[in-house]
């Protein structure tokens, strides 16, 4: 559930505007990929079939685009320190993502270079039941001769399997349970910083909406016309103009 979302105030550049609400926003949907692909994750093990399997891959890849993109974003934003602990997460965090967002975002450069002996092409999700007695793979299309997947590792001195959510695509393995939890540091770092500098106002942005009437009368000589709205220089007031 993405949660409140306070106006920003005292950040008087567009660029700065977009760049913070792009990367809150890449946050927003980081997260809620991540708590969508726990309940795919746990459905599946109920029922297992091919749409439950689709929403595990879905969620699994929409999570490395939007934490990839929230880290890039986040190196942008001009006053955030590069040397702080929460930071440098995140840009740890980045190294792991970017070869699988790569992998996936240019699938048709990507296939042709495939060997055998390797993972599902798109990706493999293992994951723990909630007693960590019982460790579960799914991978979505079909598998040719040579298709590899792996459990999760198990720890013979507590019997237990590994609690994490990990993909692996081509031949590499992403922990999705600890990238999530460095992602996390780097926004709250961004939300501490944006309350810091005083950039944070106490009500909440609510989504634009705006609703135009169909006019009354003719107002030009053409057949389709449009409502433009500017929202106009701070302190002014919007503008309507056909």
């Amino acid at each position: 559930m993405i949660p409140s979302i306070f106006a920003l105030k005292n950040t008087l550049d567009r660029t700065s505007i977009y760049l913070i609400e792009a990367a809150r926003f890449s946050h927003f949907i980081c997260e809620e990929s991540f708590d969508d692909l726990l309940r795919a994750l746990r459905d599946y093990e109920k029922k297992r079939d091919n749409l439950t399997a689709l929403y595990i891959t879905r969620n699994a890849w929409q999570f490395i685009d939007s934490g990839f993109r929230f880290v890039r974003l986040l190196e942008q934003i001009r006053g955030l320190k590069h040397k702080d602990p929460r930071f440098k997460s995140c840009e740890q965090a980045v190294k792991k993502i970017e070869p699988f967002r790569n992998f996936f975002q240019h699938l048709n450069s990507s296939i042709p270079q495939i060997k055998s002996d390797t993972n599902p092409m798109l990706g493999a999700v293992s994951w723990s039941a909630e007693d960590l007695k019982t460790t579960f793979v799914a991978a979505l299309g079909t598998l040719p001769p040579g298709t590899q997947v792996h459990s999760l590792g198990f720890d013979q001195d507590l019997g237990n399997f590994g609690g994490d959510v990990v993909i692996e695509a081509d031949n590499s393995s992403l922990n999705i349970s600890q990238t999530r939890a460095d992602l996390l540091k780097g926004y709250d770092y961004l939300h501490d910083w944006l309350i810091a500098g005083g950039h944070v106002d106490q009500k909440a942005c609510d989504p634009f909406f705006i609703s135009f009437p169909a006019p009354n009368h003719r107002i030009s000589g053409m057949r389709w016309i449009r409502v433009h709205f500017n929202t106009g220089p701070a302190g002014s007031s919007p503008s309507v103009n056909p």
